[in-house]
């Protein structure tokens, strides 16, 4: 009994692995980014991971920054950039002001310089710093204290096992 539980309990565990990595490769594929560049005199679309800092990126109203920029010439841009920093209204952006990655773009266009990209970007050095953090989920630590459990079982059963058979096979003297 006590094997069948572990097995279920690894499979289970396996089961719900495997789904959630494959929800997230799927989120990833859908939601890759894209941006318009200025390169060789022309604006064209390319992936948000193929920037390099010194690209010119052109910014509009829904658009989501795919790096961190310095904004350059724009009218009227204001930036929702609550997901970093938590404001709750979209912040006014200027000329040379910093527009971080992730943020959307809430009104206005422009142009902006990108400074920084991936994981040196603000948002990278935070999604960093928080998977850095490896914390046991509540259902692990029950699995644990379950799995330890049994372990203990099945070895004190097996001790009184081996005892009793033990004294039980001794030879009897007449």
């Amino acid at each position: 009994m006590c094997c069948v539980l572990q097995f279920v309990n690894g499979n289970v565990k396996w089961y719900n692995t495997r789904n959630a990595r494959s929800a997230i490769d799927a989120l990833k594929a859908k939601m890759a980014p894209t941006s318009i560049v200025k390169r060789d005199g022309k604006w064209i679309t390319v992936q948000a991971r193929d920037l390099v800092p010194g690209d010119i990126i052109q910014i509009r109203i829904g658009d989501i920054i795919p790096a961190d920029s310095r904004c350059g010439p724009s009218e009227n841009v204001q930036a929702d950039q609550a997901a970093l920093t938590g404001e709750s209204l979209p912040k006014s952006v200027g000329q040379g002001d910093l527009l971080f990655a992730s943020s959307v773009v809430k009104r206005g266009e422009g142009e902006a310089v990108v400074v920084a990209t991936g994981m040196h970007t603000v948002m990278g050095k935070a999604a960093f710093m928080v998977s850095s953090v490896k914390k046991k989920s509540r259902y692990e630590h029950i699995l644990s204290i379950v799995a330890l459990y049994l372990l203990v079982s099945a070895l004190t059963l097996m001790t009184i096992q081996m005892i009793y058979m033990t004294v039980s096979c001794e030879p009897k003297q007449h």
